[in-house]
């Protein structure tokens, strides 16, 4: 929503955090929101499942890719999601 301030964006990325049961996660190019992200809900417990694309892994962050605490996996179509989440 383009009419929210960055406080109000702030605010509803971490409520809807705190309030998910799953965290899924596109981490094929570095973003520092992800980022944050992923470590504030790791912090809270969240299970975190992070995926990208196969052919672009050398972008993907070491930060991700060898923390044990998410599940990361390589895809090459969309419909690879549902093998991760079931």
């Amino acid at each position: 929503n383009p009419n929210l301030t960055d406080k109000e964006i702030f605010a509803r990325d971490v409520q809807m955090i705190q309030q998910s049961d799953l965290i899924l996660a596109n981490v094929t190019n570095p973003s520092l929101g992800v980022g944050y992200e992923l470590g504030y809900a790791e912090s809270i417990g969240k299970p975190i499942i992070c995926f990208y694309q196969s052919l672009l892994v050398s972008y993907v962050s070491a930060m991700v890719t060898w923390n044990t605490s998410f599940s990361t996996h390589g895809i090459t179509h969309l419909e690879d999601l549902d093998t991760l989440i079931i």
